[in-house]
């Protein structure tokens, strides 16, 4: 396949205009408020060849792909964004205006999608997102984001806001079964600890507003696209879509998901290295929910769960969960526990009764038990099988498809990392891009140093996740307070972006030995990840051997 691909349907050609349309563009798109000025935005042209208009801030064709409903700040932050949009390019986007360097075309729009969306549109690539789904999903609950995530987040000027949906807990406590107090984690000392905080928020609510930094900074984000096939050429991967769009680009991300679809598509081309089907654990599901706060705040029994801090009751051979979230505007609930799993599904649609994930409940904690009562509703959500390949290959053989998020490496709810990792991709693998410069094969090697740069930390996570059930759902046992720390804290020292910059070169000459960063490539890379100038950041090769953890 070469380059005649481009960037448009066939029959769509006789359309092809040079003008710049105007779209109408209201900031209900934003935030579903109706009280606020509209402003006027240049809408994206697909032009006939592979140079594009920045001025487009998150134009679908003449659609402007908007978040409402979901909320991601306040009317002030957001109209401040609106009418003061980032166009000092010089920190960090040194050439955001000029020409673009590569097309990197990403599937999905969760996590893992729009953080690499976001890093990618920094270091200066012309990024593309295509979404199955009509909008940014508003399903889910609960997630924990890690120091590890959170700091990157606020490299990339979103900490504010990502703070401010948190619950902003203080705390992280622990009891058994029948609410005896067992333990606590202090939150407050975490920032100094790891780098940044644990922000325990609304899934929903932390896409919104990774979404709406996507449009701000010119990434094209492509609702009801959905990809059936792929392309994986060398030098020239593409994707076609339900419609038959053939969709070129020079690295394609997949980050479709815990049931990607990808994996079943490119199975044959030496994506995954075991079955390509989603292996799901016949034993072990979670019920999950989340819900606006107001009855638990009215209720005097159960008001006090609404101090920002997260609480996990751990009993024999199961564990919950409530945490706060939005500043205790909205709270969630899950339970774990071993049992026959066999309705249990990844559909967000697949509501439960409440009731049912109470069964067996009888001695567990009143408090516990009045407050999932609350909710109406629950999903009994499935669990992957534990892995018996923790390193498998994310990427084709052709050499520019690769899996990212839970895609390539799905994690149980206690690992508390599935979505941090998910950002961790995106993040490091903008910086290995960017390093690899522009050359014919660049991205070919980036990919091979990304997967030996992740999977060793990434596999790690996911075994960690499988030891931390087991620790707790065996404590009421053992007793052994060893058992009741949380293993995540390991991971939370790391700097994905910094550990890809201080890495990249070292294990790219262990594939190519002939491989050197050129100086200016690695200057403008710091400089457009915010890490210029960092005590924390060596001089260009400062590293004598590879690490890759």
């Amino acid at each position: 396949m070469g380059r005649g691909f481009a960037f448009w349907h066939s029959s769509d050609k006789k359309k092809q205009t040079q003008t710049t349309p105007t779209v109408k563009a209201s900031v209900k798109d934003f935030v579903g408020s109706t009280d606020l000025p509209r402003v006027e935005m240049p809408a994206m042209v697909r032009l006939p060849n592979r140079s594009h208009s920045h001025s487009a801030h998150g134009v679908v064709g003449n659609t402007v792909v908007g978040i409402g409903g979901i909320g991601v700040g306040s009317t002030k932050s957001i109209l401040s964004r609106i009418n003061h949009p980032p166009l000092d390019y010089d920190k960090p986007f040194s050439n955001y205006e000029g020409e673009t360097r590569r097309r990197v075309l990403i599937v999905g729009a969760g996590f893992a999608g729009l953080s690499a969306a976001i890093a990618c549109v920094r270091q200066g690539f012309e990024t593309i997102v295509l979404e199955r789904s009509a909008g940014l999903s508003p399903h889910g609950d609960a997630i924990s984001i890690g120091p590890n995530a959170a700091k990157i987040w606020e490299r990339w000027g979103l900490g504010d806001e990502m703070w401010d949906r948190s619950a902003q807990g203080t705390a992280w406590h622990f009891m058994d079964g029948q609410g005896r107090h067992l333990r606590d984690e202090d939150l407050r000392s975490y920032r100094e600890k790891y780098g940044g905080p644990l922000l325990q928020g609304h899934r929903a609510q932390f896409l919104g507003a990774l979404g709406t930094e996507c449009r701000f900074l010119g990434v094209q984000i492509r609702l009801s696209c959905e990809v059936v096939e792929y392309f994986d050429e060398e030098m020239a991967p593409a994707v076609r879509t339900k419609e038959g769009e053939i969709i070129e680009a020079d690295v394609i991300l997949v980050a479709d998901g815990v049931n990607s679809m990808a994996k079943q598509l490119l199975s044959l081309r030496g994506i995954g290295n075991c079955d390509s089907k989603l292996c799901l654990d016949p034993k072990y599901s979670i019920y999950r929910a989340a819900m606006k706060s107001k009855a638990m705040a009215a209720d005097p029994y159960l008001a006090h769960l609404l101090d920002g801090c997260a609480r996990t009751w751990i009993g024999e051979d199961w564990h919950a969960m409530i945490t706060p979230m939005d500043k205790n505007r909205q709270i969630a609930f899950y339970v774990s526990r071993k049992q026959n799993s066999t309705n249990a599904s990844l559909n967000w649609r697949d509501h439960k009764p409440v009731s049912e994930a109470l069964e067996g409940a009888k001695n567990w904690d009143p408090v516990l038990v009045a407050a999932i009562g609350k909710f109406q509703t629950c999903l009994n959500w499935s669990l992957p099988c534990r892995p018996t390949n923790l390193t498998q290959n994310w990427i084709s053989q052709g050499g520019c498809i690769c899996l990212i998020g839970d895609a390539g490496h799905g994690m149980t709810p206690t690992s508390f990392q599935g979505g941090s990792t998910a950002i961790e991709d995106g993040a490091s693998l903008a910086v290995i891009l960017s390093l690899a410069g522009e050359h014919s094969w660049s991205v070919p090697l980036a990919l091979r140093v990304y997967g030996e740069l992740r999977q060793n930390r990434v596999a790690e996570i996911v075994q960690m996740g499988w030891e931390q059930r087991v620790a707790w759902h065996s404590y009421p046992t053992t007793r052994d307070p060893k058992h009741l720390k949380l293993l995540a804290t390991k991971y939370y020292p790391h700097d994905a972006e910094l550990h890809a910059i201080t890495q990249f070169e070292m294990v790219a000459r262990t594939i190519e030995p002939r491989f050197r960063v050129e100086g200016k490539a690695f200057s403008a890379t710091l400089k457009r990840t915010g890490l210029e100038g960092k005590s924390s950041v060596p001089s260009q090769n400062a590293s004598a051997t590879p690490t890759f953890f």
